[in-house]
């Protein structure tokens, strides 16, 4: 499912945070912020140390407008090439670079119905052929319209766009000690897209659709009937599990 985190201007994440992010989501991290009006990627992280040194090595203040994504690999391969953010470009060699200067960074949270491809996940095909279009990528954040049109293709998701002067995302997000996340993974010990419970989303990133059902059965808890899923946020579900079904609990 992965998290997106988007800091402002603020107070910057606790450790604490990013670790249980990282638990949650435990096939990889990435993060991009602004320097020297360019936006800087960095990502391949597949363990909490390495990415907590390189985020301390950046220095990081109040100031800083950071994107932070942390992975669970639902389509693509699962090595440092498909973690989060990516550069908007048309080409793979840059879309899989875990350290580039782009122009406008993304990160994506919940699955497409772009296709993958290969070791492409679905992110990285949607960057590749829609998000870098030379008809799309230049109105990103000037044309409400396009922007519209993004978010209705990718509808259930959530999208996070950075360039040097602003900062751009589609769907609800949770606000949280000024940080924004993309849902909550963020929690200690969160039952898998949103129940509380003892089990851990860091234990079912292969698995989890088996995972969440067998729970849900012994539970008594509904599934959506389209996509058998606990996770959708619209009522017009497409099976891909990433809408909003209304059934949480069985009555």
């Amino acid at each position: 499912m992965c998290i997106i985190v988007i800091k402002k201007e603020g107070k910057l994440p606790s450790k604490k945070i990013l670790e249980t992010c990282f638990e949650n989501n435990p096939d990889g991290a990435g993060f991009m912020y602004v320097r020297n009006k360019k936006i800087i990627i960095k990502k391949g992280f597949m363990n909490f140390e390495t990415l907590d040194k390189a985020l301390s090595a950046e220095n990081f203040t109040k100031k800083d407008t950071i994107v932070y994504h942390f992975r669970i690999a639902t389509s693509g391969d699962t090595t440092e090439k498909q973690c989060h953010p990516f550069p908007v470009s048309s080409k793979v060699a840059d879309i899989e670079a875990g350290n580039i200067a782009c122009d406008i960074g993304f990160a994506h949270n919940g699955i497409l119905q772009h296709k993958p491809e290969g070791t492409l996940s679905d992110s990285m095909t949607f960057v590749r052929d829609i998000l870098s279009n030379k008809d799309i990528m230049p109105h990103l954040f000037s044309d409400n319209v396009i922007f519209k049109l993004i978010e209705q293709a990718s509808i259930g998701s959530k999208l996070a766009f950075l360039s040097p002067y602003k900062i751009r995302y589609t769907g609800t997000w949770i606000a949280k000690d000024n940080l924004l996340f993309s849902n909550n993974g963020y929690e200690k010990d969160l039952f898998p897209f949103g129940f509380g419970s003892k089990f851990s989303l860091k234990h079912y990133s292969k698995k989890s659709y088996f995972y969440e059902q067998e729970i849900c059965k012994q539970k008594d808890i509904l599934l959506c009937e389209d996509c058998e899923r606990l996770d959708c946020e619209r009522l017009d579900c497409d099976g891909y599990g990433y809408g909003s079904c209304p059934k949480e609990n069985a009555e």
